[in-house]
């Protein structure tokens, strides 16, 4: 018979919890969620095709710690900055296209974030020759769209730059999204989790940003192998933890 779990996490509203739910999904379990969880994973599955039905009642409970601020997403012994299931990378590779603009930036139009990518676009509008793309969204904020926005990831890959200021964090879930688009992140601050990554910050000149499909590539394989775990041992470990429960 199948293996079927239940994840639990103190915050399922989370991106994080999802992308982890999806990771799991992966190994050929099936997914028992909550009914109200049924429409977020009946959209996504336009792109995953991850076995999944609604059950909150039955099956071993499988837990996740989301710490949201470091960040980091562990399954018993297993853990990541943040984790992402392969068919995502598989995605943001399959966006990449001829990139036509310079650089961009889609999401929520905080006031901070207003003031800093306009300050920043426009410092730099003397040496800036191509389309830099600014898009205020809320979209990627709430269900389903969460879940995946096609159109959110077709601009990372068609941009040569991506900008990526601050969140809630120091952090930015966006500086590994541009990454795995080929999109070279643009950044106010560097941090430890960036470490070993192609990336610029926002008080560098225009003219010493330098994208190349090396670079662009290095970021990729350097994400996927940060925030993927092996399926035989993620599904080794699902396995323990069940029996584990069982005992």
């Amino acid at each position: 018979m199948p293996l079927e779990v239940r994840p639990v996490a103190e915050r399922r509203s989370l991106l994080q919890t999802f992308r982890a739910m999806q990771a799991i999904a992966e190994t050929d379990v099936t997914i028992l969620l909550p009914e109200a969880e049924i429409p977020h994973w009946d959209y996504a599955a336009q792109w995953f095709a991850f076995s999944y039905r609604a059950d909150h009642q039955q099956g071993p409970l499988l837990t996740l710690e989301i710490d949201h601020k470091e960040p980091y997403v562990s399954i018993g012994s297993l853990g990541r900055p943040l984790l992402f299931p392969h068919k995502a990378f598989d995605l943001y590779r399959q966006s990449w296209t001829p990139r036509a603009l310079f650089a961009s930036f889609a999401g929520n139009p905080s006031k901070v974030r207003k003031r800093v990518l306009i300050g920043w676009k426009r410092s730099q509008r003397r040496t800036i020759q191509r389309v830099v793309s600014l898009t205020w969204t809320g979209q990627g904020r709430s269900w389903p769209e969460k879940g995946w926005d096609p159109n959110y990831v077709a601009q990372l890959g068609r941009s040569l730059f991506a900008l990526c200021p601050a969140g809630d964090f120091h952090w930015t879930y966006r500086f590994f999204e541009a990454a795995a688009a080929g999109a070279m992140p643009i950044v106010e601050a560097g941090h430890a989790l960036y470490e070993g990554f192609h990336y610029f910050l926002m008080d560098e000149a225009v003219a010493d940003l330098d994208w190349s499909m090396t670079k662009a590539k290095e970021n990729y394989e350097l994400a996927r192998a940060l925030l993927t775990i092996d399926l035989d041992e993620l599904a080794a470990e699902i396995s323990r933890l069940v029996d584990q429960s069982n005992d």
